[in-house]
């Protein structure tokens, strides 16, 4: 009796097991790579295909944003694009500062209407106030100046890549005497 009970679980389980596999198929996913999403945490084909949007993510990365509880949105989808897994903390805290990042760079964005909205940028610091703001400018085909706070030490004619969250205008004094009006921002990565 035993065995006939082992025997009918085995085969429950595998039409079980066709029948999932079968949702995946949909999705044109072969058998290999849907038993390494159920082993890299993923459960359904939905949830595959949105991690698959992600350019150059392999299934094995999947166990790190699944292990931080990340779910693949589209400010995610930027961050991994761009930079990769940067880590939980930093990704959770973009997240809550950004509803989605912009894809031109911060430099280029209008001083008066960048408050609240998150850009990339790359530049170089070439003037340092305190610990923690300086100006910098860009890197990308535009060379425009821009006000920046930072967490930790950014060295004058030092270069970065990164994600900023804009806070609006800066103006400053030149030595010539001359108000210049900048962007304001704050590094989130």
């Amino acid at each position: 009796m035993k065995k006939i009970f082992l025997i009918f679980l085995l085969l429950s389980s595998v039409s079980y097991a066709n029948e999932d596999n079968a949702s995946w198929k949909k999705y044109y996913f072969s058998d290999s790579d849907i038993k390494a999403f159920k082993q890299n945490g993923v459960r359904t084909p939905e949830e595959a295909k949105k991690w698959m949007a992600f350019s150059g993510i392999r299934i094995q990365d999947l166990k790190k944003f699944k292990e931080a509880n990340i779910k693949p949105t589209k400010v995610v989808k930027f961050i991994f694009d761009y930079y990769g897994f940067i880590g939980k903390e930093k990704i959770n805290h973009i997240q809550k500062e950004c509803k989605k990042i912009n894809t031109w760079y911060f430099n280029a964005s209008d001083i008066y209407n960048n408050k609240g909205n998150c850009y990339v940028y790359d530049a170089e610091l070439f003037q340092r106030f305190d610990r923690t703001t300086g100006l910098a400018q860009g890197n990308n085909g535009s060379r425009r100046v821009f006000f920046v706070k930072f967490n930790n030490s950014w060295n004058e004619g030092r270069h970065r890549k990164g994600i900023i969250k804009g806070l609006g205008k800066f103006s400053y004094e030149t030595t010539d005497g001359r108000v210049k009006n900048v962007s304001k921002g704050v590094i989130l990565y």
